[in-house]
């Protein structure tokens, strides 16, 4: 939607919660604990469900994915991020149903 295939050409990601920010730089921590660093710049395109928001409304705890082209410091350069709503609410323990949700 309002996106080519080419735009996001070998791009890097992370998904995670946002452990640590300080512009232009976030810290997200995927599920294993692995820590990356994300570059925001005034280019990058910042989405909450269909709504644009700016990078000062990211928040900690905030799950997000990020897609994004790596750089020399180790940092993936963001294009996109999207706020995503906290994956552990969205699927509850299962366990009453025979189906378990290992965290």
């Amino acid at each position: 939607m309002g996106m080519n295939r080419g735009d996001f050409g070998n791009s890097h990601g992370a998904s995670g919660k946002i452990v640590n920010i300080s512009l232009p730089l976030i810290i997200v921590s995927d599920r294993d604990g692995t820590e990356k660093t994300i570059k925001i710049s005034t280019s990058t395109n910042i989405k909450e469900f269909m709504n644009s928001i700016k990078a000062e409304n990211l928040e900690v705890n905030e799950f997000i994915t990020v897609l994004g082209d790596p750089n020399n410091n180790a940092e993936i350069e963001a294009k996109l991020i999207r706020v995503m709503p906290d994956p552990t609410s969205m699927f509850p323990d299962q366990t009453a149903t025979g189906t378990q949700i290992i965290k």
